[in-house]
């Protein structure tokens, strides 16, 4: 493991189904999840929200880790998963909507793109499409991850 580092994502929430637009379009909001990540060699993955609190589901469902270790998996091949300790300011509701899903998804892909970029630059870089199509693929909601990682008023 190289020298640490931090990074901050800031993701918006999205409505999604809009109109007439129906699973094509989305909408980034003006409310955001905050992911404030941490690598090092001392780093186990572990999530908490900044209240302290542990995440209420298990690791298992942890769309952050899933989404990071998808895109090493995706774009940097053969490369184990730089370790990192994750806390989260969630002013998205868990379930029910605002794509706290997708904002989770669109977080551990940019923390896979950071290390890419600081640890892995033998690794071609992907071109935005590429990650919006993945997104896509790991969230099943393009209306909803595509608004989360470009902003504005989408259509996908």
């Amino acid at each position: 493991m190289q020298k640490p580092f931090r990074i901050k994502i800031r993701v918006p929430g999205t409505s999604a189904n809009l109109g007439p637009g129906f699973d094509i379009m989305g909408l980034a909001l003006n409310i955001y999840n905050e992911f404030h990540f941490e690598f090092s060699k001392n780093a186990s993955f572990a999530s908490k929200l900044t209240t302290g609190e542990n995440l209420p589901f298990e690791k298992k469902d942890d769309l952050v880790f899933s989404s990071y270790n998808t895109y090493f998996q995706k774009f940097i091949p053969g490369k184990e998963a730089d370790p990192y300790d994750v806390t989260m300011k969630l002013a998205l509701p868990l379930k029910g909507g605002l794509g706290s899903s997708a904002s989770a998804c669109v977080a551990g892909f940019l923390a896979g793109n950071a290390v890419h970029k600081k640890r892995y630059p033998d690794f071609p870089i992907p071109a935005q499409k590429e990650i919006l199509l993945e997104l896509a693929k790991i969230e099943s909601h393009p209306d909803n991850t595509t608004p989360a990682l470009l902003g504005g008023l989408i259509f996908a």
